[in-house]
């Protein structure tokens, strides 16, 4: 299904929306590099808030996105970013979505939207993309749907995304292919939630 047909299908006004994508394919990075020049992992459930800075790791690691959702505001010209990795849909996280974008500018905000997997998707994603259209903010990149695993570097330098290969090589054919089902998925979220307080588990998509 088409980025168009899911907005369609999510009742979102196409129209109303600011969209600057980027067709390029992301260059590689391999693991290596990115752990030598520094990164930090976002894990499910975890919203975190980096700035850049020369002492500190220069890049953000989104690995294994897949059921989930990940949104990054990176802001241009304060060189920040402020990445949530997220399942389920509640007020909470739009009113701190809120507070964040007030916090960071909105013409000076970068917004790119990765995850979920084709006929899974929650009302999570509706929420989120109304929120951001009504803020009228510019969505610069989305990598949404398909049947692969995502694994996602964002330089908080020059906010230049990559995809990182985890092991230092090109992928074969199929092999990024998502294997694992929703409820295994789920079933890993909850065994997180049981050692993390912070873990945001929340509602299983509904099969479109």
């Amino acid at each position: 299904m088409g980025f168009n047909n899911i907005l369609i299908n999510a009742r979102i006004n196409i129209s109303e929306a600011r969209f600057v994508l980027n067709f390029r394919e992301r260059p590689n990075i391999s693991k290596s590099v990115l752990d030598k020049e520094g990164a930090i992992y976002i894990e499910k459930g975890e919203i975190k808030e980096i700035n850049y800075n020369f002492l500190e790791p220069r890049y953000i690691a989104i690995t294994s996105l897949s059921y989930d959702f990940a949104i990054t505001l990176y802001n241009v010209n304060r060189k920040s970013a402020l990445i949530y990795r997220i399942y389920n849909n509640n007020n909470f996280l739009i009113k701190k979505l809120s507070s964040d974008i007030s916090r960071f500018n909105n013409d000076d905000i970068e917004v790119r939207l990765f995850g979920f997997q084709t006929n899974y998707y929650n009302n999570l994603f509706s929420s989120m993309v109304k929120f951001i259209i009504s803020k009228n903010i510019e969505i610069y990149e989305v990598d949404l749907l398909g049947n692969e695993i995502r694994n996602i570097a964002l330089d908080i330098k020059t906010g230049q995304t990559f995809n990182i290969l985890m092991e230092n090589r090109l992928y074969k054919p199929g092999e990024l292919i998502n294997k694992q089902t929703i409820e295994e998925f789920e079933a890993d979220l909850t065994l997180q939630s049981k050692k993390s307080s912070t873990n945001l588990v929340g509602q299983k998509p509904h099969p479109k």
